[in-house]
């Protein structure tokens, strides 16, 4: 949904928060001390959502070796 449409019904009607992010839905726990942001992308037809991991997350490689300690890989 990045590109602007949804995968579900094809609306280009995608928003997302872009605000300061906190609460529940905020962040992804990699362990106790550390975790991921997200983005949210909600399509405003359907009602479908994706979330995904900040891009200056993705270059963090201090967290990103930890997330691969502490998690499961899904294929692996």
């Amino acid at each position: 949904m990045k590109t602007g449409i949804c995968p579900k019904c094809q609306s280009t009607e995608i928003y997302t928060d872009g605000s300061p992010k906190r609460g529940d839905r905020s962040s992804i726990p990699i362990s106790n001390w550390k975790k991921f942001f997200i983005d949210t992308y909600a399509c405003y037809d359907c009602g479908y959502i994706e979330e995904y991991i900040e891009s200056k997350n993705l270059k963090d490689q201090a967290k990103m070796e930890r997330a691969k300690q502490e998690w499961k890989k899904v294929n692996g």
